[in-house]
């Protein structure tokens, strides 16, 4: 706001609220004071290429299109776990959302930016319609078997695989988003993300956002166990 002055951009806050999607109720008070006719929602953590918003929205001029979204890659290599979740996420993504479409039309979309026409938000009832859910685009992932000559042999032909096609993906698509020499991180992510996910299976189904820790219900919705502010000026013992 302090940087464009004479653009119209209006700042809102919301005090928190109980048994609500952390981000769908804000989309719903942002909706309601945006006059366009089409909505993008971007996430916080998330930036456009220069062109990228002029990219996306004549794709929303196409016969049958609701919707249109960015696929994103991760550019922050900084430290270990940064460089885990960027590694991740570049070797995903477009396998993730693109592949399946060959034989279905899209069933899925991310959401740390999409754009939309405000008419087809309300034919679908809006973002009220899951204010109650907490949506999570995670899938399970196999199981590696124990090793044996043969399973060795599969396991470096399938590392080797991926890792060829991150190295063209990273370069062709994704502007060398990823440093050569931190490459190494793609075979250590297909091992730890299935051990992670199992973990995440056994343990309780609770997520930490932001420093607040909710507690996932049955049928999608949620509540919260312990607030960041409770947390915060929670009382300390000092030996």
């Amino acid at each position: 706001m302090a940087r464009y002055p004479e653009r119209t951009v209006q700042l809102i806050t919301l005090p928190p609220t109980e048994g609500q999607n952390p981000k769908t109720f804000k989309l719903i008070a942002g909706a309601k004071v945006a006059w366009g006719e089409v909505l993008c929602v971007l996430d916080d953590d998330t930036m456009l290429p220069d062109d990228g918003l002029e990219r996306c929205l004549p794709f929303l001029d196409q016969p049958g299109v609701g919707l249109a979204f960015g696929l994103p890659y991760y550019v922050n290599f900084s430290d270990m776990w940064s460089s885990m979740v960027s590694t991740f996420v570049n070797n995903n993504s477009l396998l993730t959302y693109v592949p399946y479409t060959v034989l279905t039309s899209p069933f899925t979309s991310n959401g740390m930016f999409y754009a939309m026409r405000r008419e087809v938000l309300e034919e679908v009832g809006g973002f009220e319609v899951i204010e109650k859910i907490f949506v999570d685009d995670f899938a399970v992932a196999y199981l590696l078997p124990r090793p044996s000559r043969r399973t060795l042999g599969y396991a470096l032909r399938y590392f080797g695989y991926s890792f060829g096609i991150f190295a063209h993906f990273n370069k062709r698509y994704l502007r060398e988003a990823s440093p050569w020499h931190k490459a190494w991180w793609v075979p250590v992510i297909q091992v730890v993300f299935p051990v992670q996910l199992l973990i995440a299976l056994l343990s309780l189904q609770r997520i930490n956002w932001r420093g607040n820790i909710v507690q996932v219900e049955r049928g999608g919705g949620g509540r919260y166990v312990r607030r960041r502010t409770e947390q915060a000026t929670s009382p300390t013992r000092k030996s």
